[in-house]
């Protein structure tokens, strides 16, 4: 993903975010979650492969009280593909 001349400028930063959040984070609670972490993840500059990534959104999804459907806290690994339980009680697909 890259800014375009106008992003690198800074302008309407608020219209820009808003843009991306509508097309990159999906309706569904789980993935939703997970996309928004790795949003927010990505301007640390850390380069990060996919397991490693994956771990993090793990840590953050359990420190945040989201847990699998069967009631365990989200372990490395399972930040995708695994069914969830938001910290509210709805069950979602990661």
């Amino acid at each position: 993903m890259l800014l375009t001349e106008r992003g690198l400028r800074g302008e309407d930063t608020t219209g820009l975010w808003r843009a991306v959040t509508a097309a990159l984070i999906p309706a569904e609670a789980a993935d939703g979650a997970a996309a928004e972490i790795v949003l927010l993840l990505m301007p640390t500059g850390a380069e990060h492969g996919y397991e490693q990534r994956n771990h993090r959104v793990a840590e953050i999804l359990a420190g945040e009280g989201w847990h699998t459907g069967s009631g365990v806290p989200i372990e490395s690994g399972q930040s995708a593909g695994c069914s969830v339980r938001s910290p509210a009680g709805s069950t979602c697909s990661a």
